[in-house]
């Protein structure tokens, strides 16, 4: 039986708690509509920032490293305040094309 490993990158202190039950039962919903139900899905592998890095995307980098041999990194960010909002180059561009339709 092949397997799927998935690793989790999370920022929040709860995130690890709920998300790698439902990223497990997405990954084996997708799995089932595409007949692929011989694919056991572990639940994703949580790699929480490091401490001692301050720096989104180097922090981001770090987890790919930890994640090296995985099938998919998932990254899951918390952006809870307008400034991290205005520091994140893309999500101001989903923004815009928001306003723009």
């Amino acid at each position: 039986m092949n397997m799927l490993v998935m690793g989790l990158y999370v920022e929040g202190p709860t995130d690890d708690r709920f998300l790698p039950v439902i990223i497990q039962r997405a990954a084996e919903h997708v799995l089932l509509q595409y007949d692929r139900a011989e694919v056991a899905v572990l639940e994703p592998i949580v790699i929480k920032k490091h401490p001692d890095i301050s720096e989104r995307d180097k922090s981001i980098l770090r987890a790919a490293r930890d994640a090296y041999g995985f099938h998919t990194l998932i990254v899951h960010l918390d952006i809870s305040n307008r400034q991290s909002r205005k520091s994140s180059g893309w999500l101001s561009c989903l923004e815009k094309q928001k306003t723009v339709r």
